[in-house]
């Protein structure tokens, strides 16, 4: 009988940036939606927003936001771990 293997539990703490868009905040709002309709534990602070759960969600939400905001110009920094908060 082979064994189960649990998921692998990341943590990514992502900020979303608009680029010469005067409807920024707009944008920001629409990708703290996408992260509140993912089903994944977020935490928003005031420059970024720390996501935790498998990898594959993860990983498939990241994918969805650029997929969402494919029209804008935007810069997203990502930090991903594998060991920080992943205790949950």
């Amino acid at each position: 009988m082979c064994e189960i293997q649990k998921e692998q539990m990341i943590s990514c703490q992502l900020s979303f940036i608009t680029i010469g868009d005067i409807e920024y905040t707009k944008n920001i709002e629409t990708v703290l939606e996408i992260i509140k309709n993912s089903g994944l534990y977020f935490n928003t602070g005031e420059t970024s927003t720390l996501i935790k759960g498998s990898s594959d969600k993860v990983l498939s939400l990241v994918n969805k936001i650029c997929s969402e905001m494919q029209t804008k110009y935007f810069l997203m920094n990502i930090a991903l771990s594998n060991l920080c908060g992943c205790n949950r």
